[in-house]
């Protein structure tokens, strides 16, 4: 099964001031290169002619000016960089962004199966489109999980020139499930073996990892291609870590054959017709064969497979320049690589800084800086975005959805910012069933998802904002997270609110039998930002008449009385103001019964014409608290610290 998106329109182009190309401080570098060299040469000669001497000394007072001036003006061309990047990204030119100097289209192969990879493909395409010249089509190879999620990413991202195409192929799970691997990778690394059997329509495509940052246009690798022969089918760069080859020139225990130092799997130019000739899968799968029966596994997954088989077969091997996939890892080295200055693609290889020896690669702190500038990059600069929309990543963590989805349950739906996220951790000791979390934060604010709860059951779903902007409002995120709810029933929470203990389960088994289809619970409101837990009803209504906690001033207090003396579940109609804590069953929700993805929520939610006759159940074992923000209860006179 396959699924197919286009997410651009290629007839639609806008126009992008560009960086201007400063070659004046190269030039007098050149020069004053070329005048150390010819200075130095004299002085090898050895002459001790005075007319020599006189023009060695000359030379090289001249020399010490053109390096001066070359000092200078690099200083200010830096100035001049730094002014032209800023004009570059200001937000009034955000939506004026790329016009593609050829219409020739790039292909380029992700392999994206679990949400790790996908949100560091948001920092992989931003540096693409960055410095791209042409139009994108990206081919993604993914499962039922995560397919929907990249659907809406790249939906709401809205990039002009941009295509996307998306791979669901379970029936080749098998091909490769027989080789035994060691990588943290997995199986999934194995697909791209399978290139030529998944990308059936394509001829040339370009692979990379999602965990790599361009800083060149793609478009002078994708003209690699035209430099390979005719039997040449694959194109890599050299593997820049210690695994095939090490420093005193043995190999790591475990590595397959290899030629030389290796050639590394993060980044792969296919020419997809040649392999589909030269009956590519019998190839790799013989040698593999043959190699699985000396090391008895393949320590680095799919890389080993096609390292042992370039030993065997080298003319299909096209050596790409490493620049274009420099490795940084533990075993980080740059003697296969050395040209520091020529680095085009940096291949993180998920790992952090202090991971990497800097005597291997001295300039790594650098690298490091241009990784974290592309995470930090608003990535609504690339977007037409005509409709004003905000790029959402549903699902952003990894749950498991099959125990969730289409089950009789009650899902809590919460909204925040990423600053708020801190009181995030009570609601997740509070409430152990499945949870909906939209949360609104920048670029930057993305990384904090890395320390969220990873409770298979949370779905969290990022709204990114815009340039410029602080904040969305409430109904936005709300409607983000309703409509990834997968559970019969939702309830719709607050940050602010505790719960009592065993709320879920209660209302879990109240829908499990089917005794109610929508419940609302009572809320009150602290006047304490430290909240002490309370025993029973007597105790909330000591508090209540001490004024340390207030009814919900927006209903009807003679609710909170009945509850207070009512023992079993009583019926009420339906309340304008019950916004948050009540369960309602997901069907009944016009959000789940309508296509329109542009639904306004502020309109629709809870308005009286289609909740007017709800028949709502009301259950005196339960309630929630507000507690206000610390800054609330310093700053308002009727909240306190502590009470």
């Amino acid at each position: 099964m396959m699924y197919r998106i286009y997410m651009a329109d290629l007839q639609y182009t806008v126009l992008i001031e560009r960086i201007p190309k400063l070659k004046t401080g190269l030039i007098i570098d050149y020069l004053s290169s070329c005048i150390l060299s010819i200075q130095m040469t004299i002085v090898r000669l050895k002459y001790s002619s005075g007319v020599i001497s006189a023009l060695a000394i000359t030379l090289g007072m001249m020399s010490l000016a053109f390096l001066y001036w070359s000092i200078t003006s690099d200083s200010h061309r830096n100035r001049r960089l730094e002014h032209d990047y800023d004009h570059l990204f200001t937000s009034e030119n955000k939506r004026a962004i790329f016009v593609p100097t050829s219409m020739e289209t790039i292909h380029i192969a992700e392999i994206l199966y679990k949400m790790a990879t996908v949100r560091k493909l948001i920092t992989f395409v931003k540096s693409l489109l960055l410095y791209r010249t042409n139009p994108i089509h990206l081919h993604a190879i993914t499962n039922v999980n995560t397919a929907p999620t990249l659907r809406e990413l790249f939906g709401t991202w809205d990039i002009p020139h941009f295509q996307l195409t998306l791979y669901v192929r379970p029936d080749i799970e098998e091909a490769t499930s027989w080789i035994p691997y060691m990588h943290p990778a997995g199986g999934y690394a194995f697909k791209k073996l399978m290139m030529d059997q998944i990308l059936l329509k394509l001829r040339r495509v370009i692979f990379y990892d999602s965990d790599i940052v361009l800083t060149a246009d793609i478009y002078k690798l994708w003209k690699e291609f035209d430099n390979f022969d005719y039997r040449q089918a694959i194109g890599m760069g050299y593997e820049t870590q210690y695994w095939y080859k090490t420093a005193d020139g043995g190999k790591f225990d475990g590595a397959w054959q290899a030629i030389d130092w290796g050639f590394n799997t993060g980044m792969i130019l296919y020419d997809l017709e040649r392999l589909r000739r030269m009956n590519w899968t019998s190839m790799w799968n013989r040698e593999a064969r043959k190699e699985l029966k000396v090391e008895g596994y393949a320590l680095l997954a799919e890389q080993d497979v096609f390292n042992v088989l370039f030993v065997h077969h080298p003319e299909i091997l096209y050596q790409v320049p490493c620049k274009w996939n420099m490795q940084f890892g533990e075993r980080a080295n740059i003697q296969s690589c050395p040209n520091l200055n020529e680095y085009v693609g940096l291949h993180t290889t998920l790992v952090k800084l202090s991971e990497t020896n800097p005597d291997h690669v001295p300039m790594l702190p650098i690298f490091w800086d241009i990784v974290k500038s592309f995470d930090n990059m608003n990535g609504g600069r690339f977007s037409e975005n005509k409709n004003n929309l905000h790029r959402v990543l549903p699902y952003a963590v990894d749950i498991n959805r099959l125990l969730i989805e289409n089950t009789d349950d009650v899902t809590l739906v919460l909204f925040m910012k990423s600053n708020e996220m801190k009181f995030f951790k009570r609601i997740v000791d509070e409430w152990p069933g499945p949870m909906s979390v939209a949360i609104s934060g920048t670029d930057e604010e993305f990384s904090f998802l890395n320390k969220l709860s990873l409770r298979g059951n949370i779905g969290y779903h990022y709204l990114f904002l815009n340039e410029n902007e602080n904040q969305v409002s409430d109904y936005l995120l709300k409607t983000i997270a309703l409509r990834q709810v997968l559970t019969s029933h939702f309830i719709i929470g607050d940050i602010r609110y505790h719960l009592r203990n065993g709320t879920y389960e209660i209302l879990k088994e109240m829908v499990i039998n089917k005794k109610t289809h929508h419940v609302a619970i009572p809320s009150f409101e602290s006047k304490c930002y430290i909240f002490r837990k309370f025993n029973g009803k007597s105790d909330i209504w000591r508090r209540v008449n001490n004024k340390q906690i207030i009814t919900n001033p927006e209903l009807n207090q003679g609710l909170f009385v009945r509850w207070g003396i009512e023992e079993e579940p009583f019926n009420i109609g339906w309340k304008t103001k019950f916004d948050k804590y009540i369960t309602l069953e997901t069907t009944s929700h016009p959000l789940f019964q309508s296509k329109n993805n542009e639904l306004d929520y502020e309109e629709m939610t809870f308005s009286n014409d289609w909740l007017v006759h709800l028949n709502v159940t009301v259950l005196p074992s339960l309630l929630a608290i507000k507690i206000p923000f610390l800054e609330e209860a310093m700053d308002d006179p009727k909240f306190s610290v502590n009470c």
